[in-house]
């Protein structure tokens, strides 16, 4: 995908509307599906993953793995035109853009998988998406259970 983005604290935001980010998700869907293909990777970083990781490595590498990496929230924009000078013009929530992706994927008949979340999220989601989409191809994974007693006081 061709698209562009900019560095917000080390982490790479995608930088182009919505309506741009879907017209090349479009186009990545059109073509045949070749051996070996790479998934398109979607994240939705908000200000706390943010400023998270800057102190976390392994998060940063994560969240550059991204194909698209929306700008979320509005700190996320905001912190974007403090720091570079080509910034995002102004936040995508992710779960707006999932709804457009959802009907994206219904239409084509392209399955979605969903990773994360604490107590069932990603389950519940889909099978939330699931009633209001018949037919919707996909799977879901919660993410790893994480021991709240043994985060350091700053996250």
């Amino acid at each position: 995908m061709r698209l562009k983005a900019v560095k917000v604290l080390g982490i790479s935001i995608t930088n182009t509307s919505k309506n741009e980010i879907l017209e090349e998700i479009q186009k990545y869907l059109v073509q045949p599906i070749k051996k070996g293909q790479k998934t398109v990777k979607i994240f939705t970083p908000n200000t706390e993953q943010v400023v998270r990781a800057k102190r976390d490595p392994r998060f940063m590498q994560m969240l550059n793995q991204a194909d698209v990496s929306l700008p979320d929230t509005v700190g996320v924009v905001w912190a974007g035109r403090i720091l570079t000078k080509k910034c995002p013009e102004k936040h995508i929530p992710g779960v707006e853009f999932m709804e457009d992706l959802v009907q994206l994927a219904v239409n084509r008949h392209v399955p979605i998988g969903l990773i994360g979340g604490r107590d069932n999220l990603a389950v519940d989601t889909l099978n939330c998406l699931s009633r209001r989409w018949a037919g919707l191809p996909g799977w879901a994974q919660d993410g790893p259970e994480i021991d709240r007693d043994r985060l350091p006081d700053d996250i």
